[in-house]
């Protein structure tokens, strides 16, 4: 499955529905200009509308900034981020992501090498939820998302799961 990302609106992966946590997924992406790239997960398929109603994860790979690693929420809230090695994105690279979402935290790693973790209130993140990506501003060359692999078989107090790398 390939997704061409370029939108200040979340496009859900209705293959990625129903998701029970814990769960891991794996996807490589590419950013083709300077941008936000903003994965999603939300039981709701909350977008941010600021109205503190809306629950969900977000992670995020960006050229322009590395401030920023969870978010719950949809924007609303800073997890409390445990460990974090942030850097910026640089345009046109294949990246690895590998993300592993569970009832208290998660953490997230690019090409083999990790990038943070979080913990946050089993209220916060919700399982039955479904995965979608957005830009946080439009761009006229979309980011692609490609190769995406779904593992439910997570071992949640290691991160690890029961798949090769």
């Amino acid at each position: 499955m390939k997704l061409k990302v370029g939108k200040h609106k979340v496009q859900w992966i209705d293959e990625l529905s129903g998701l029970q946590l814990p769960f891991t997924l794996r996807y490589k992406f590419i950013i083709y200009q300077d941008c936000e790239l903003i994965p999603h997960y939300s039981k709701s398929r909350s977008e941010w509308t600021g109205s503190g109603k809306d629950e969900g994860l977000t992670w995020y790979h960006a050229t322009n900034r590395h401030d920023f690693t969870f978010r719950t929420g949809i924007f609303k809230s800073f997890p409390s981020i445990l460990k974090k090695n942030p850097y910026n994105f640089k345009k046109n690279r294949t990246y690895k992501c590998k993300i592993t979402v569970g009832k208290h935290g998660a953490r997230y790693w690019i090409d083999d090498k990790h990038y943070a973790t979080c913990k946050y209130s089993e209220k916060d993140v919700l399982s039955g939820g479904t995965v979608g990506f957005m830009t946080w501003e439009g761009v006229s060359k979309p980011c692609l998302i490609k190769n995406l692999k779904l593992n439910n078989n997570v071992d949640e107090s290691s991160g690890s799961d029961n798949e090769e790398d």
